[in-house]
């Protein structure tokens, strides 16, 4: 899947506040639309991952714009979060009482003692 383009459109938008002059500076010459060709190449896969876009503009270089590689170096030392984990199910006393029987029935198989 690729980079969404409004991900990358809002993120130029804001290095550009960020830095001022010296984040389009650094293209001077360049098609910026190449430029934004690249850098989607580069974020794809973290669009499943927009905390690792958060990440990556938290921690961003206080003294100069990153690059493409700096930016995508910041996305992958985001901590990765593990989901909730679900509640174990609740289980009726007549299921623990079935399950039961089921294991002892199995155990007398394998013991030979059926």
């Amino acid at each position: 899947m690729p980079f969404p383009s409004n991900w990358l459109d809002s993120l130029f938008a804001r290095l550009s506040v960020r830095y001022g002059a010296a984040w389009m500076r650094q293209w001077d010459g360049v098609d910026i639309a190449a430029v934004k060709a690249d850098w989607a190449e580069e974020l794809s896969g973290f669009e499943t991952r927009p905390e690792a876009i958060r990440h990556a503009i938290q921690h961003l270089p206080i003294d100069r714009p990153p690059t493409v590689g700096q930016f995508v170096a910041l996305c992958r030392s985001a901590p990765v979060m593990a989901p909730p984990a679900l509640p174990s199910p609740k289980l009726s006393d007549e299921m623990k009482s079935r399950i039961g029987s089921k294991l002892r029935d199995l155990r007398a198989k394998l013991t030979g003692a059926a």
